[in-house]
């Protein structure tokens, strides 16, 4: 399975592997994978809704997340 994640350097944050998963036009099934994987985690929401909105990825992320786990995302995100 690490080789799936290669791509992800080992030092970055949960939120940031999230991110990345994520901010695709189509989220496809390795990518449905990966982002399970990192929602399994920890995930600090505020700091994950902070860097997209930085990047303006708000929607993208949310729609992502939404399609793959509408219950992961807490009520105040």
């Amino acid at each position: 399975m690490a080789e799936q994640f290669e791509f992800l350097s080992a030092d970055m944050k949960s939120e940031a592997k999230l991110l990345l998963c994520c901010v695709r036009i189509q989220v496809e099934v390795v990518n449905t994978e990966r982002i399970i994987v990192f929602l399994r985690d920890n995930i600090d929401w505020d700091y994950l809704t902070r860097i997209a909105s930085n990047h303006n990825l708000v929607p993208l992320i949310y729609r992502s997340l939404e399609a793959v786990d509408p219950i992961a995302l807490p009520e105040t995100v």
